[in-house]
């Protein structure tokens, strides 16, 4: 399912870690001239993989960074590199050492998805995979750290302020947020002022940062969900659907979930219930309110209770959205708990199987 959105609604970084909570793989395309059309993501960290450098601008860094070697020759492994990986042609023509070169790898990705996080406007789509090809990933990145890096480099501090147009708005701590990757000695001072609930309004009068370096760590807070300020609006996977569309929708979903449990089962027996279930009481967390009684049966039938089947009888669009978000995210936690129990030749095979079986 395709998750489409604005950046002026979901900034990047916010977008980045909502990736991050679902453990997603797949690409982000950007739909913006001037910018990185696609951001690859495994298991919801940002992974740089040959298909996406773009290799004659990392030679021209390369070229800047590395004083001892001439631009004429870095750029002439371009040429070398028609037939190899030019990373491979780096290493092979260079006397530059393999984890120099990895490091200069990181710096110029970096460096060269830094605009993302001053985006305000824009569209974008993430089109989920199952797996990247094998040889393809040269460097896994944090997405936690990645985007507080990011958010600490971002220039144009007047952006923060639009995001937080009310100042009377009552700002809370949020119990069982994703803590920071590292927490900064302002940091530490902000989250003290916010120890106890307060307005916008009174915590820029009392905080000694200062307007501007104030609200970054405010956005900062925002995107990591230690605050009751959402930044991510407008992701959204599903168009609503009508009550027929939503009850054919959940029918096919029991389908597919049956699927999973006999192909589970066939590979280790009557222990697939209790190994589904535990997948789904793990991630029943990150799901819609409406899936709180959600289980699965020793015969592997998905229940999902009493709240569930009286939230859908009138069922709002936003509610439908809702719905089929979760549907999607349970299915999604079978397929990985069969990942995780037998290994990645299964799940490609079930994810086979479950792509035939909807035509």
């Amino acid at each position: 399912m395709t998750i489409r959105g604005q950046f002026q609604q979901t900034p990047f970084p916010a977008l980045c870690l909502e990736i991050w909570r679902s453990r997603l793989t797949g690409v982000l395309k950007i739909q913006l001239p001037d910018y990185p059309s696609e951001i690859i993501f495994q298991e919801g960290d940002l992974a740089l993989t040959l298909e996406v450098i773009d290799r004659t601008r990392f030679l021209e860094f390369l070229a800047t960074q590395v004083k001892s070697i001439e631009k004429k020759f870095i750029m002439s492994l371009d040429q070398k590199a028609l037939s190899v990986s030019f990373v491979r042609s780096l290493i092979e023509n260079s006397q530059l050492p393999a984890q120099l070169i990895w490091n200069y790898l990181r710096d110029f990705y970096l460096t060269s998805i830094q605009p993302l996080f001053e985006l305000s406007e824009g569209n974008f789509s993430f089109l989920p995979h199952s797996h990247l090809p094998r040889g393809t990933l040269l460097i896994k990145l944090s997405s936690p750290e990645v985007v507080q890096q990011g958010i600490f480099r971002i220039q144009n501090l007047e952006q923060f302020q639009k995001f937080y147009p009310d100042k009377t708005v009552t700002i809370k701590l949020q119990k069982n947020s994703l803590p920071l990757p590292q927490l900064s000695e302002p940091a530490k001072y902000l989250l003290h002022l916010l120890a106890a609930p307060i307005t916008l309004e009174e915590l820029l009068r009392l905080s000694q940062l200062g307007e501007q370096e104030t609200y970054r760590l405010l956005f900062l807070f925002s995107c990591f969900k230690m605050v009751n300020l959402s930044l991510a609006k407008t992701i959204s996977r599903f168009q609503p659907a009508s009550p027929q569309k939503l009850a054919q929708t959940i029918d096919l979903f029991l389908e597919k979930s049956a699927l999973i449990f006999k192909y589970l089962s066939k590979e280790i027996g009557p222990v697939a219930a209790n190994i589904i279930q535990k997948s789904i009481s793990e991630g029943k967390s990150s799901l819609p309110a409406i899936f709180s009684e959600v289980e699965i049966d020793e015969n592997g039938r998905i229940n999902f209770g009493r709240v569930f089947k009286s939230g859908i009888a009138y069922a709002s669009p936003e509610t439908q959205a809702q719905i089929i978000e979760g549907l999607n995210e349970l299915l999604l936690t079978q397929v990985l708990a069969v990942k995780k129990t037998l290994g990645d030749d299964h799940e490609l095979r079930l994810i086979e199987a479950l792509r035939s079986f909807s035509k």
